[in-house]
């Protein structure tokens, strides 16, 4: 949604609760980082289930200096 409007539009906050889910597909999720906390758990391929996640944000225009 943001991709369609000009600079001058931001999100009014940084984190937005989903309104619903949906699955969106299955396929193969390659993890290639074993990182902080348990990410090195799910190193490797693993079949998943993609979740599209939507939410409605308030947005407010930003006036230039």
């Amino acid at each position: 949604m943001l991709a369609r409007v000009g600079p001058n539009v931001g999100v009014w906050h940084d984190e937005v609760a989903a309104d619903w889910f949906t699955t969106d597909g299955q396929g193969w999720l390659s993890v290639g980082e074993t990182g902080p906390g348990t990410l090195g758990l799910h190193f490797g391929s693993h079949w998943s289930t993609r979740l599209a996640a939507y939410a409605t944000v308030a947005i407010r225009t930003v006036s230039s200096p």
